[in-house]
């Protein structure tokens, strides 16, 4: 990254792809975020 802003940026997008759209075996392939929701109502 150039700065700490895109280093910022970067780190958001990468948490956002982790949590909301690449599913996880341990979640029975489903992501972080849609068990969040099934509990949170």
């Amino acid at each position: 990254p150039a700065d700490l802003k895109q280093a910022a940026k970067m780190v958001e997008q990468s948490v956002n792809i982790y949590n909301c759209e690449r599913p996880h075996a341990a979640l029975k392939y489903k992501t972080p975020d849609a068990v969040h929701r099934a509990f949170s109502g």
